[in-house]
């Protein structure tokens, strides 16, 4: 199932999309405490991020929760997904994300993701998440357009 646009091709077969389709329960579940660790080790990693956000982070840890459950739907919708992923990049790009950012989000998002589902992650789901983080980023960085380069 391709989730394409400019230069980006990248395909998600029917398995993968299943089993990250699949992960989304354990997601929900623990998504208050995968948000809670990103967010933790984001701002530990990289503390000039932290005025890009909020003071109260529980609202913007559902979020995260939701645009991931969002993303996994739009690998059954790649019709859908250029546009969603246009408006979530240039919304990135108001709030002040760069380029730069995305790969720290992917890596630290993958790896809180990883302590959160504890026997439940394997190295497979581990691929399939960031391949699609990736994904989610570089449309997100292409809608940011080149000032942002």
């Amino acid at each position: 199932m391709p989730l394409q646009t400019g230069d980006h091709p990248v395909s998600a077969d029917a398995d993968a999309v299943s089993r990250l389709d699949a992960s989304l329960g354990t997601l929900v579940a623990k998504g208050r405490p995968i948000a809670a660790n990103f967010y933790q080790s984001l701002f530990a990693a990289h503390p000039s991020l932290r005025p890009l956000f909020p003071d109260d982070m529980s609202r913007l840890e559902r979020k995260l929760i939701d645009s991931l459950v969002t993303v996994v739907g739009l690998l059954r919708k790649p019709s859908e997904a250029a546009g969603i992923l246009r408006e979530m990049g240039l919304r990135h790009r108001e709030l002040g994300a760069r380029p730069e950012h995305y790969p720290i989000v992917c890596r630290l998002l993958v790896h809180s993701m990883a302590q959160e589902f504890g026997e439940l992650w394997t190295d497979q789901l581990a691929f399939e998440w960031f391949q699609v983080l990736e994904l989610v980023s570089r449309h997100m960085i292409d809608a940011q357009g080149p000032q942002s380069r």
